[in-house]
């Protein structure tokens, strides 16, 4: 009974030794990880300098209305749609990410293609990581090579003003080398619905996300848009608080009941291009 009693002890002796050792390994794995991501962080500040955002005017302003007129469009000799009023003209666009492949931009060019909008990143819609897109130092360099002048939009799941700066920093960072055309686009959308993580994101929040973004890419020294459509507008956009953005509106249809002013127009998610191997948005902007 004795030598059983002094191996139990013995056996809690090591079982205690093993805990703190394996106490220790947390910890110094957890410190490890701080530490880390402490570097982390300073690296990023060091990268991306911080933008104050300002808060919205105490007076709310009214979006300016449309001023295009249903009589005015026209299809043009290389099939796209165009604009003219006699003071408001048009030009042509596409708008183009990895999704489209790898793109002929001396076709695309020969088929009227006047300005193209380049997706430069993107946030993901569950994890919320960000990424690049995989064609766009190729398609920004071909396009402007060919004479296209060019815009970029990122696809932004941001959840909150933190991570609209973030994304908008991560922008201007990869524009350095890059001389643009077209102002920089802020394009939020619904992927799967509930399952997004923006999905219960509410009007105020979204236009909060929506400003910030846009007020670090100004404050950068670009112009920006924001891409819209008529549902998201009016669910998850205050214009009250954007009267002094642009819009980039998508809707598909042949005449657009939207009734706020806007730049460019996005009517198609189905055109065909030459030198581009896959369905492409098609855009018309407005030189006013």
């Amino acid at each position: 009974m004795g030598s059983k009693i002094n191996k139990g002890k013995s056996n809690n002796k090591s079982w205690k030794r093993n805990a703190i050792f394996v106490g220790r390994v947390l910890l110094a794995t957890v410190v490890g990880i701080a530490f880390f991501l402490f570097i982390q962080h300073q690296e990023h500040l060091y990268e991306y300098p911080d933008v104050v955002i300002e808060t919205y005017d105490e007076e709310d302003v009214e979006y300016p209305l449309t001023d295009l007129k249903d009589d005015a469009f026209f299809v043009d000799k290389y099939s796209f749609r165009s604009y003219d009023d006699g003071v408001i003209k048009s030009r042509r666009g596409i708008d183009v990410s990895e999704h489209q492949g790898e793109i002929n931009w001396a076709m695309v060019k020969e088929a009227g293609v006047e300005f193209a909008y380049i997706r430069i990143g993107y946030r993901t819609y569950d994890q919320g990581n960000i990424k690049d897109d995989y064609y766009f130092k190729y398609n920004i360099e071909n396009a402007k090579a060919n004479g296209i002048d060019v815009g970029v939009y990122f696809f932004s799941q941001a959840i909150d003003v933190d991570e609209a700066k973030e994304e908008a920093k991560y922008v201007v960072k990869k524009l350095k080398s890059y001389d643009l055309d077209l102002p920089v686009a802020f394009d939020m959308e619904e992927v799967t619905g509930f399952m997004d993580r923006i999905y219960w994101m509410s009007k105020e929040e979204v236009t909060e996300v929506t400003d910030a973004f846009c007020q670090v890419i100004e404050k950068n020294g670009y112009d920006s848009i924001i891409y819209t459509n008529p549902s998201w507008t009016h669910r998850k956009l205050d214009l009250l608080k954007l009267a002094s953005r642009k819009l980039w509106l998508a809707n598909y249809t042949e005449h657009t009941t939207f009734p706020y002013k806007f730049d460019f127009w996005q009517y198609s998610e189905t055109g065909r291009v030459d030198g581009i191997n896959a369905n492409v948005d098609l855009n018309i902007m407005f030189i006013r």
